[in-house]
């Protein structure tokens, strides 16, 4: 029933044109039989009685094949339904043979879809091919397949009797197979589920979320294009139209047509309803000329992404551009596409014919593989239509949301680099226009804002060359990334022609210099970044910096010479190239990561299971570049039983096990049984698979539910059962979900599958499998995480060494002790670590002024050995606290956290003495941690530590050695240094509304509490200022009422909640008051303001003027939305999806208050180019 249905409801759907031509291929072999193929007949028959057929309406063509194809008549053949009906009653005669299925489809598609055989897919009509079989096929059907549905054909398959499975579903367009024992199952009663529904397969659920945008069509009507050929064009646009959410307020539609001069049809603030954008595109006219793509490109900057036309640039709201062209332009490209997306619109390109595919490559947005779409004819648009609704409704989401969250979270990655020196060699020569010289220096200032840089941490140098050689400022020059952007700021363009190769070669001295001034061995980076080919070799001078142990990275821009780039990088994964320097800022993430994969990954801890895809619709050559992809990510993971573990499951109409997480520990074994397996053919089963997974990540079949485990799913087709569920439920139990989706797979079902859309890589083809690679593997690398490392503390351990302890148990003492400073950020003015050993009487190890590297540090703490003995632990801690002192290294600063970590495994000796001591050492301000194994006495460790939180026990020393994962945050909060912005206003906007509980409005005062504490609070540095909104607003404290965080913590104490509605745009109005002179704002003074929302529902009144207007005033606004918001709508508060921090529920805002913090500091700091 539900295959007549769907033929039906598309047949009768509200999107024109509303008929359709409809190609029945029936097998008329000896195995169908003639009871079967009367049963196709009657099939037939009540299909073609049942539609409106005719030569201006539904037409119908049949053909009949067993070993050859015969056309029984064409679409348009007959002009009324009864002549049909007629043949198919009377002439209409099985022909018996041998079955190939494969050549029938390519003759139905060279024979039936040709305007002289009656088919109007040039007219923008939907093709069907109905394909109903008896039996497996003698020849291959996967390439006529492909063929026939890569012209936009939908193919509907039906079996019956002995017929296969995958081969239905490798013939039809997904979900759309019918196995059936007999045609009689379809029922009688058909006719009564038809319903007027536009089955387009384009899971347009999936973006329904995708509400905000401004969408110009700029198409090319040169005369070039014929008018037949023109109306394909109104059609694609039309298509593309009708899977946007067309309003005033979600997404805006223009259009301008070009030929020697552009002519604007319609602005983004002309139609604001679909039909009447519809309507509109129908009516496009077109009038021939010449093709001046550049001057258009121009006109859509100047005259149509502007605001007093309805661009709403300003609020944040995504640009984009599709241009269709089918020629090559008379005029430059490259400039005018340069310009507009320098203002920050995305280009999307569509070439027809004979357009130029280097012009089209210099339009587009970067990557070219995404935003280039080149067609050889105008019947193709149809293929490229389906393709570009996805991507366009995918790239709303992805710039909006996925970006910035992965922006952040290389950024939280790249502090595990902690120590390299990074040079960049960047070509100054005259081919470099100005503005492009900007943006190579916008590139450097934004990849430096990656790092953490310092002089014992990250370092920059910059070196530009032409035709000689300039040191802009060396590595050991600058130790702050304020400092830093300053200087490049400052560099000039040298002019003059291009020598790479002397360049290179005069980078040694750099890094040898660079070398010398640190006290121990650091990577060394660098990154060349060039317009043109050299006028010299590069290869020797590249060769001799990567014997010197410089990684080489090549960035070509351009003219750049391909070859010459993958010279200097070494490896293609270490060469970029982009069509212009605009650009650059679209590689950043990726070169960033490059960079920063090796130590993000180093002793890493996950279970990663791979599930894939081994349906009958994938191609064998497919198959293998899934097993490149898994192999790529083995190849680039820390393997072992402690470290990073490997699953992989098969399924098809059922899952198959490969091998368990635990089956193999090194990247050989796993490879060659990735190698090995063999794919299974058959359907898509895919929630049965997930289900089938969930095992898995038990202990019973080698998973670590301790670490971080994730499921990566591949797929090229539609789940042909329900995934939503059994999706939730491996979430539920922790587990991530990356899902990748090539070509027809579902976007709807992946973001079933992920929950994310972040989690969500669609991608065209499986070629593509190695841009996701490298992201997927950094994300598991890259724990989001509230604190990362202690950064300002004098730490002291209090070791155990009496007679208890064997020598091999004080190893896992020593291990201990080294995890906790791989957490820590070392250095004179940050971590400092010393160690007391104690028996019967405690000696000192190491001072806490002794070493400030960890390479010292772990040496010194594997020089330590136990001594035999009593276990005076109290007298030991009386011996610590007064090593915290000046004289032996402590710093006695307000601002160094103190912490003493006791490790015992006994009880202590002196126990008598112990509560005095402990209180003797908290009077201090050291704050206690008591970690106890073994034989070590709960109530002792209760005493050390004063409370139950910063106790610690494990049974064993083996466990000892991974404490440190429980105890890092707790650390880590404590020893955060205080923010460094040294003014700044913040004012903080809390939704006070009835749907947020009492719990819940209590942890949002806590969170408020953390912000404030963060910073330095005083009259002439930070100060905060605090509003309530719901329905009405309430002033809680100006920003002069209180200098000190005390008195501001009192203050947020007595806060009580208001309980009414969510009026935030009246919240927004009332709160600018704050930022006056009168309430204490300094913005006169060119102090940096801040206004941080927090809120949990929709407005319910407009936000966009009151924020406009807040941000008129260079007011940074920064939106926490917590729950099931329109994550858009915030955006239009902030008008950057940067300031957007979306969280599922408050109890998140534990997790992202140090992202809050930095974009904080970051808007106080922020003086961009």
């Amino acid at each position: 029933t539900s295959l007549v249905r769907y033929l039906f409801s598309f047949c009768f759907a509200v999107v024109a044109p509303r008929y359709a031509d409809i190609v029945f291929l029936v097998d008329g072999s000896s195995s169908m039989g003639t009871a079967a193929f009367q049963q196709v007949r009657q099939f037939i028959l009540s299909i073609v009685n049942a539609l409106e057929v005719g030569i201006k309406k539904h037409r119908v063509g049949l053909a009949q094949y067993s070993d050859n194809t015969q056309v029984e008549f064409l679409l348009n053949t007959y002009q009324k339904k009864n002549e049909i009906l007629n043949h198919i009653k009377s002439g209409f005669r099985m022909k018996t043979g041998p079955l190939r299925t494969g050549q029938a489809i390519e003759y139905v598609r060279q024979t039936f879809l040709k305007e002289s055989a009656g088919s109007r897919i040039k007219e923008g009509y939907h093709q069907f091919v109905v394909i109903v079989t008896s039996s497996k096929s003698a020849d291959r059907v996967q390439k006529a397949s492909r063929a026939i549905k890569g012209e936009g054909v939908k193919v509907i398959s039906v079996g019956l009797q002995n017929s296969d499975r995958p081969e239905l579903e490798m013939m039809a367009t997904m979900p759309h197979v019918y196995q059936l024992k007999t045609l009689k199952e379809l029922g009688p009663t058909w006719m009564k589920n038809i319903k007027a529904v536009g089955p387009d397969d384009i899971p347009v659920e999936a973006w329904r979320s995708a509400v905000l945008a401004d969408v110009v069509f700029l198409v090319d009507e040169s005369g070039s294009i014929s008018s037949e050929n023109f109306k394909q064009i109104r059609s694609f646009i039309s298509n593309i139209v009708n899977v946007l959410d067309v309003s005033s307020d979600k997404v805006r539609i223009g259009v301008v047509l070009y030929s020697d001069s552009p002519n604007v049809e319609f602005f983004l603030n002309t139609f604001f309803s679909k039909e009447e954008v519809l309507q509109q595109v129908q009516k496009l006219p077109f009038r021939g000329g010449g093709a001046n793509t550049g001057r258009a490109l121009d006109y859509l900057r100047t005259e149509i992404f502007q605001e007093s036309v309805g661009s709403r640039k300003a609020q944040g709201v995504q640009q984009i551009a599709v241009v269709i062209t089918d020629g090559i332009s008379s005029d430059n490209v490259s400039l005018p596409a340069a310009n507009l997306r320098r203002d920050g619109i995305t280009i999307f390109a569509v070439g027809v014919q004979e357009a130029d595919i280097s012009q089209l490559r210099q339009i587009a947005s970067h990557p070219p593989r995404k935003y280039v779409h080149k067609v050889e004819n105008y019947l193709e648009l149809s293929n490229v239509k389906k393709s570009l609704q996805k991507l366009l409704c995918n790239d709303i989401l992805v710039q909006a949301f996925v970006i910035p969250k992965v922006t952040r979270l290389i950024a939280e990655g790249c502090e595990e680099t902690e120590e390299a020196d990074i040079y960049f060699l960047i070509d100054g020569s005259g081919s470099i226009y100005p503005q492009d010289f900007l943006d190579m220096k916008k590139f450097i200032i934004a990849m430096t804002k990656m790092f953490r840089i310092g002089k014992e941490e990250v370092r920059i140098g910059v070196v530009q060359y032409s035709l000689t050689t300039r040191l802009e400022f060396s590595v050991a020059q600058y130790g702050t990334a304020k400092e830093i952007t300053i200087a490049v700021k400052n560099i000039a363009q040298l002019g003059g022609g291009t020598e790479t190769g002397a360049a290179l070669k005069s980078m040694e001295n750099h890094f040898r210099e660079a070398a010398r001034t640190r006290q121990a061995k650091v990577p060394q980076f660098l990154i060349t970044i060039t317009d043109g080919k050299s006028d010299d070799s590069v290869v020797e001078a590249a060769n001799s910096l990567r014997s010197m142990g410089v990684l080489t990275y090549a960035v070509g821009i351009r003219d750049a010479d391909m070859a010459e780039i993958e010279q200097i990088a070494g490896v293609p994964e270490r060469m970029f190239y982009v069509n212009n320097f605009d650009s650059l800022k679209q590689i950043k993430d990726e070169v960033v990561r490059k960079i920063c994969s090796k130590e993000v990954c180093k002793q890493k801890e996950a279970d990663v299971i791979f599930l894939i895809d081994g349906s009958g619709s994938i191609f064998p050559v497919d198959f293998d570049k899934m097993k490149g992809f898994m192999e790529a990510m083995v190849d680039k993971s820390d393997i072992g039983p402690d470290k990073v573990q490997f699953g992989l499951l098969q399924f098809s109409d059922s899952p198959r096990e490969e091998f368990q997480l635990n089956a193999y520990d090194n990247q050989l074994q796993l490879k060659q049984e990735i190698t090995n397996m063999e794919q299974l053919g058959g359907g898509t089963n895919t929630g049965a698979a997930l289900e089938f997974a969930s095992q898995y990540f038990d202990q019973s079949k080698g998973g670590r539910p301790s670490v971080r485990q994730f499921l990566v799913i591949i797929t090229d087709g539609e789940a042909q059962d329900e995934v939503s569920k059994p999706a939730q439920a491996l979430r539920q139990k922790g587990i991530i979900i990356y899902s990748i989706g090539v070509e027809n797979a579902n976007t709807t079902q992946l973001l079933e599958i992920s929950g994310g859309i972040d989690k969500v890589h669609s991608i065209n083809n499986f070629d593509d499998l190695r841009y996701v690679e490298d992201k997927i593997i950094f994300e598991i690398c890259t724990q989001e995480e509230t604190c990362k490392r202690m950064e300002v503390a004098d730490v002291m351990f209090v070791v155990d060494g009496s007679g208890s302890i064997q020598p091999e148990q004080f190893v896992s003492m020593q291990k201990f002790m080294m995890s906790l400073v791989n957490i820590s950020d070392v250095g004179k003015d940050k971590v400092h670590f010393g160690a007391v050993v104690y028996s019967n009487q405690p000696d000192e190890a190491f001072r806490l002024n002794q070493y400030f590297t960890k390479d010292g540090l772990k040496d010194a703490i594997w020089k330590m050995h136990k001594k035999g003995g009593g276990t005076y632990t109290a007298s030991a801690m009386t011996f610590a606290r007064d090593r915290f002192t000046q004289p032996y290294g402590g710093r006695m600063s307000n601002n160094v956290s103190r912490v003493m970590i006791v490790i015992t495994d006994g009880a202590a000796t002196d126990r008598i003495a112990l509560p005095i001591a402990s209180r003797d050492v908290h009077k201090q301000g050291i704050s206690v941690y008591a970690v106890g194994v073994g034989n070590a006495k709960t109530q002792d460790l209760e005493i050390m530590a004063g409370t139950k939180n910063k106790v610690f026990y494990v049974d064993s020393y083996k466990s000892l050695e991974a404490l440190h994962k429980n105890m890092s945050q707790l650390l880590c909060n404590e020893t955060q240094k205080e923010c460094e912005v040294l003014r700044g206003d913040i004012v903080i906007l809390l939704d006070g509304s009835e749907s947020i509980s009492k719990g819940n409005f209590t942890i949002t005062l806590q969170f408020m509490k953390e912000v404030v504490n963060h910073f330095k609070i005083g009259e002439k540095e930070v100060r905060i200022g605090v509003a309530q909104f719901s329905t009405n607003v309430r002033k809680e404290f100006y920003l002069n009422e209180f200098y000190a965080k005390e008195d501001i913590f009192k203050r947020i104490d007595t806060i009580d909640q208001i309980e009414e509605g969510t009026r935030t745009g009246n919240a927004l109005t009332f709160v600018r008051s704050f930022f006056t002179a009168e309430a204490g704002s300094r913005k006169a003074q060119g102090v940096p303001q801040n206004l941080l929302i927090i809120t949990d529902g929709d407005s319910k009144d407009p936000v966009e003027e009151p924020a406009k207007a807040l941000r008129a005033e260079n007011i940074n606004i920064y939106v926490i939305g917590v729950g099931n918001l329109n994550d858009f709508d915030l955006i239009k508060i902030t008008g950057d999806s940067n300031r957007v921090f979306p969280i599922t529920n408050f109890n998140a805002l534990e997790n992202i208050k140090q992202k809050i913090f930095d974009e904080l500091i970051s808007g106080a700091e922020r003086s961009e180019l």
